[in-house]
């Protein structure tokens, strides 16, 4: 079935089709068959949840009634502090760039009260050094890793879809992309395209993480994690900090205006240490996997992605070679997962 679904989907079958005696759509049947990745294709592909069948029932309700609770969970979606934190991104369609807009908005708002109204309470200066330094290799990494190319695998035409098909194991083949998966890597529904060595999907930088980007991507974490650490310590150090040092540039702004500074103060800290704590929570799982995947060699996708059954692998094997590279530099491993069927990790 899955299979077919790839198949029908890739070829502009509508999601939203529905029988003409049960009145069933495509996520309907997807959801009766019990199997996640088909419901999950049908979503990516613009299946429409809140269309009932000829017994007036949902997709969900159909769900709900064979107790299929991580079907229910991903028909219900998730909200948006959660999309946003990258916690568990939803399904969607296309790349969205309201997460990446988040991101950006709330680091920048909240330098800015740091260094406006946190950092004339600061006696000491190594914290200003420290937290600049973060943040720029923080936007440097960033950049990087939001405008690099992860590893798009070319596309190939769909005339050359139905001679894979006569050719090749279903499984080995990407029925969007046309072309033969290579070993380590996955289609972004996202980003409709194969990446090599697929790690995850971050919304964060709106990008893949793969071959290419990887390296961006460990740095822009690791110092987002510091910076976020600094801001925290900062403003811990600010809120017991009774008197501004006006030598500073800012607090010279505020000269006879003591009072307004320290109001601005208490409030920027509390600000400041509502996002910093809300950011260091992904970003602490975010370093722990990520740092993991790299200790162990292996990708987001491999370490935690369902793992496709071993003959699917044997014939991508057979066309590619066993041979397989590395996360981050494109070295040869050697190693024979199958990393082709994973479910994308909801990792940022």
């Amino acid at each position: 079935m899955e299979n077919s679904v790839n198949f029908l989907v890739s070829v502009g079958c509508s999601p939203n089709d529905k029988d003409q005696e049960t009145g069933s759509t495509p996520l309907h049947l997807g959801v009766m068959s019990g199997n996640t990745r088909v419901v999950r294709k049908l979503l990516v592909k613009g299946a429409d949840k809140k269309l009932k069948d000829a017994n007036g029932k949902l997709p969900i309700d159909l769900a709900h009634d064979y107790e299929l609770e991580a079907m229910v969970k991903m028909l219900k979606g998730r909200n948006f502090l959660i999309n946003c934190l990258n916690i568990k991104p939803d399904l969607q369609k296309k790349k969205s760039r309201a997460t990446l807009g988040w991101f950006i908005f709330l680091f920048a708002t909240l330098l800015l009260s740091v260094l406006f109204f946190v950092l004339p309470f600061i006696e000491s200066k190594i914290w200003f050094v420290l937290l600049f330094t973060a943040v720029g290799f923080m936007v440097l990494f960033f950049t990087a890793a939001w405008l690099t190319d992860p590893g798009y695998i070319k596309k190939q035409d769909k005339d050359h879809l139905f001679e894979l098909m006569v050719k090749n194991d279903p499984q080995s083949i990407c029925f969007d992309c046309c072309i033969l998966k290579p070993p380590r890597s996955k289609h972004c529904e996202l980003c409709n395209a194969c990446i090599s060595v697929y790690d995850h999907h971050c919304p964060w930088i709106n990008n893949c993480v793969g071959c290419k980007n990887h390296k961006h991507f460990l740095g822009f974490i690791f110092s987002a994690f510091f910076a976020l650490f600094f801001v925290t310590v900062m403003s811990i150090i600010a809120l017991d900090t009774s008197e501004p040092d006006n030598d500073t540039v800012f607090a010279q702004f505020f000269i006879g205006h003591e009072g307004k500074l320290k109001a601005l103060k208490i409030i920027s800290c509390i600000y400041s240490l509502i996002i910093s704590v809300l950011l260091l929570i992904p970003l602490f799982l975010l370093n722990f996997v990520q740092w993991g995947n790299f200790l162990s060699g292996k990708t987001t996708n491999e370490r935690f992605g369902y793992q496709a059954p071993a003959g699917s692998y044997r014939k991508v094997a057979d066309n590619f070679g066993s041979d397989i590279v590395s996360p981050l530099n494109g070295e040869f491993t050697g190693s024979t997962n199958d990393p082709n069927e994973k479910e994308e990790t909801p990792t940022a």
